[in-house]
């Protein structure tokens, strides 16, 4: 199921941004990506913020701190 819901959340988002060039695609996920890994500091609330993220596509995925203090959420 959360193949399914991940797939139908890209088409969309792949939708909504087709008119940004590449540059510009990219700076709502850095933003993103910094106030998500300052907003979520304890292992067990990762889990639910980021049950849905594409893991291996995310190049500086907020996960990796959790791992990294060997906390690995799966």
């Amino acid at each position: 199921m959360a193949t399914l819901i991940q797939s139908r959340r890209e088409e969309v988002l792949l939708a909504a941004v087709c008119a940004l060039t590449s540059g510009e695609q990219e700076q709502p996920g850095r933003f993103a990506t910094k106030l998500l890994d300052h907003s979520v500091v304890i292992a067990r609330n990762a889990m639910r913020t980021y049950r849905l993220c594409d893991y291996d596509v995310c190049a500086k995925c907020p996960m990796h701190k959790f791992s990294s203090e060997g906390q690995i959420l799966a």
